[in-house]
């Protein structure tokens, strides 16, 4: 593979990883906005459904990103040209993103709880 070549795959794996990001982000906006304005009337299927079909798509958008970013690091390693113009690398993205997201899904799973449970005055 030439550093053209790897140039152009990292900028191929980069984009899918901000893809996966993107769906993640997409999952999690939808839920919240469900949690915030119906939450309150779903009954405990309804919750219990929409809440493991957003811990399983939102951790399937997770794992995706940091596969994406393994092999964007994988490609990096091979040329230090490219490393050399690389702010950060594909390592440092997954250590970062891997517990933002996690956080991300659980905070947003309180959410719901928050609004199903109000406290009472």
């Amino acid at each position: 593979m030439t550093e053209l070549e790897a140039h152009e795959a990292l900028a191929l794996w980069a984009s899918a990883s901000l893809q996966a990001f993107s769906v993640y982000m997409t999952l999690t906006f939808a839920y919240l906005t469900v949690a915030y304005l119906v939450g309150s009337r779903l009954n405990r299927f309804q919750t219990i459904a929409i809440s493991c079909l957003y811990v399983c798509g939102s951790a399937i958008s997770l794992m995706s990103t940091i596969n994406q970013l393994n092999f964007y690091s994988a490609i990096l390693s091979q040329f230090s040209g490219l490393q050399e113009l690389t702010t950060f690398s594909g390592e440092f993205w997954k250590y970062i993103i891997a517990p933002f997201l996690g956080v991300g899904i659980l905070v947003s799973l309180y959410f719901m709880w928050q609004v199903r449970h109000p406290k009472k005055k």
